[in-house]
């Protein structure tokens, strides 16, 4: 699918408020109460005018934004969460956090399609979302050579609409709520079997209730299911100090990792629209690298991922599978001016393993410089200023789960101050 060449051109105004109240007390001297809070209001309003057509071809064009739109999101979020600590003897400690999270989101999107003002639209629905949910997670800690991690979280989903306008101007009523409740259980170990050599593991079973727009998608009601995954993953870390000269040090971790999942939500553009469809049995499975080696002035990284993913009802590849891709980061710190300065790199493959209705992309890279100044004395202690020059050759690209074209070279600028 290839959009038209006037598709795109349109004055958007976007205008954020946010408020966050938050609470803590570690109560000295008392173990069992170590209790966070946070409560947090947000508002986004997008309004867009002056809109050109979609075009699909030379005589075939539509406004199907509308002339004008606005697009808000009304969101309350809420959290608490305590940590108590208990000593069991025998070398070992447990550390048990418990806590509780709410949110509801309410999402309009008038379009001024002319003649009348249509309610959403088929990939965009109005409706309220409202999400609860409770956990509790025990990390069990032996000599702080062995930590086992069993946990369990219980989540709560709500999706509604009401009525809305369809695209010929006719209000259609649904009142349609849907309910689910999801169980999330995990089983996590780690286990350093030296000074320099650790091993980590986890099972996890997951359940992710769909969104609004995977409810309500195209102007239909979806069948809806919990979309529920059986997850495994495994690795190893390495560690080592002063290894080529005194105060150096390397690190490494590797991740291998596999996910079965059923009833998976894979929403895509068909064409004509953005459709949603279950996917009876799917996986992704991978695996993720990272090292790193630094001393007093000079430090790199280097990482990579690979990710697959399968749809094994017919055996054909999923969508939204991000291209393999790895970066490198080199830097040098000059320490009586605590100034920072370095380059990376991120590489991505070409991505050519979709589904019948994906794009493929081709691969690239992009380079990015970067300095930061960290003064400890004087009128600017604790302050930092930061410069970077994102993608240095301005490499024309897409991220392959991405539907735009990604940024060109850019400079940024920023001061940051502690007080």
């Amino acid at each position: 699918m290839t959009w038209g060449t006037t598709f795109g051109n349109v004055d958007r105004t976007v205008t954020d408020q946010t408020a966050i109240a938050g609470y803590e007390n570690a109560f000295t001297g008392n173990n069992l109460l170590d209790f966070k809070a946070q409560v947090s209001w947000s508002d986004t309003r997008v309004k867009q005018s002056n809109m050109d057509p979609v075009c699909f071809g030379p005589t075939t064009c539509v406004y199907a934004f509308g002339l004008n739109s606005e697009y808000s999101y009304e969101t309350w979020q809420g959290k608490a969460d305590n940590v108590s600590t208990f000593d069991l003897g025998s070398d070992w400690m447990a550390y048990v956090t418990t806590g509780l999270d709410a949110q509801y989101q309410e999402r309009r999107n008038p379009r001024d399609m002319g003649a009348y003002t249509q309610s959403g639209s088929a990939t965009h629905p109005e409706g309220e979302t409202k999400n609860m949910g409770g956990f509790v997670q025990t990390e069990f800690v032996w000599n702080d050579r062995v930590t086992l991690i069993p946990g369990m979280r219980i989540d709560y989903g709500n999706v509604s609409i009401g009525s809305y306008t369809d695209s010929s101007g006719d209000t259609v009523t649904l009142n349609e709520e849907k309910t689910k409740i999801g169980y999330s259980p995990k089983l996590a170990a780690m286990v350093k079997m030296t000074d320099w050599l650790g091993i980590f593991g986890s099972v996890a079973h997951t359940e992710r209730l769909p969104s609004l727009d995977e409810v309500f998608s195209n102007y239909t009601v979806n069948a809806i299911e919990k979309e529920k995954s059986n997850n495994f993953e495994a690795g190893f870390t390495l560690a080592f100090d002063d290894l080529v000269r005194g105060g150096d040090a390397f690190r490494l971790k590797t991740t291998a990792f596999r996910n079965n999942i059923t009833d998976y939500y894979a929403s895509y553009w068909n064409g004509t629209t953005v459709v949603t469809d279950i996917i009876p049995e799917a996986r992704y499975e991978g695996f993720e690298v990272e090292a790193s080696y630094w001393t007093d002035t000079i430090y790199g990284t280097l990482g990579a991922s690979v990710i697959r993913g399968k749809n094994r009802d017919t055996g054909g590849d999923l969508n939204a599978v991000p291209a393999d891709n790895a970066f490198l980061k080199i830097g040098y710190v000059h320490r009586p001016w605590n100034l920072d300065f370095g380059w990376r790199g991120d590489f991505y493959a070409a991505q050519d393993r979709v589904g019948t209705s994906g794009n493929t992309t081709a691969g690239y890279a992009l380079h990015n410089l970067y300095a930061a100044w960290k003064p400890d004395e004087g009128l600017m202690a604790g302050s930092e200023l930061r410069f970077n020059v994102d993608n240095v050759f301005d490499k024309s690209y897409r991220n392959h789960l991405d539907g735009d074209e990604g940024a060109g070279r850019s400079f940024k600028l920023s001061f940051a101050k502690t007080f």
